[in-house]
């Protein structure tokens, strides 16, 4: 019989099956799910260094420019968490989202229909 652990409108988790984005992955076939990272914050750090070489050589209209597009990057670019799943066919994120709880609540709840099958 299968049972409903745990259920969003991202994802649906029972004690046989994870669906998440209309992919099914039966539980005996994940091997293990982890909570991932990716993080782009990395680009305004270019912005900026590109800023500061600008206002050391005097081009301030220049370093201004630089500084307001680091703020807007800043902005625009931030860490997002991943479900990441190992299965029989390899390794994939299959959930993406900026909430890190969100994510770890995916994962939790994955682990815990593993640990039943």
């Amino acid at each position: 019989m299968e049972n409903k652990i745990f259920s969003t409108e991202k994802i649906f988790i029972t004690n046989k099956r994870v669906t998440v984005g209309g992919i099914t992955y039966p539980l005996e076939k994940i091997r293990s799910v982890e909570t991932t990272s990716s993080d782009r914050r990395w680009i305004w750090m270019v912005a900026l260094v590109a800023a500061a070489i600008a206002f050391v050589f005097r081009f301030w209209i220049m370093g201004v420019f630089f500084l307001a597009l680091t703020a807007i990057l800043f902005i625009l670019f931030h860490r997002t968490y991943h479900v990441h799943l190992s299965t029989h066919t390899g390794e994939q994120d299959v959930l993406s989202s900026r909430d890190k709880e969100d994510v770890a609540t995916i994962v939790a709840q994955i682990k815990e229909a593993l640990r039943n099958v």
